[in-house]
């Protein structure tokens, strides 16, 4: 918030002041912010790294970024499979190494780690020959 505020003009004394009033009346919560943040990155699709990344790029502080990722309750790998099966749909015969190439890209860039994308793709294509 307080990058935001001063970005666009306001005096950066005035901003802290209003903003430790704001905490102290407990309407602005670092904490709260960041779990509803996590949630809702967790919601569309994103992974573990991705999250961290973002909490940083706000301004949270590592510890507290820490502690929030440490009490969510993910299975990253489900995650990663349900963001595979979203975008690239089921596998089939017209998969080959150049698209898996391409999920573990995605994956990649959702902010997936490798173990978390190579786990995915192997549960992703036996669910899907699974089905068949």
């Amino acid at each position: 918030m307080f990058q935001k505020l001063t970005d666009r003009g306001f005096v950066p004394d005035v901003v802290e002041g209003v903003i430790d009033t704001l905490a102290q009346e407990n309407l602005q919560s670092d904490e709260r912010f960041a779990e509803l943040f996590v949630e809702q990155r967790i919601n569309k699709g994103f992974g573990k790294h991705k999250i961290k990344a973002e909490l940083r790029d706000r301004g949270l502080e590592s510890e507290l970024a820490r502690d929030i990722m440490t009490r969510v309750e993910v299975d990253w790998v489900a995650q990663a499979v349900s963001v595979i099966g979203r975008k690239f749909g089921e596998f089939d015969d017209s998969f080959n190494k150049k698209k898996a190439m391409k999920c573990k890209r995605y994956l990649h860039s959702r902010g997936f780690n490798q173990g978390h994308i190579d786990q995915a793709l192997a549960q992703w294509m036996a669910q899907s020959l699974e089905q068949d």
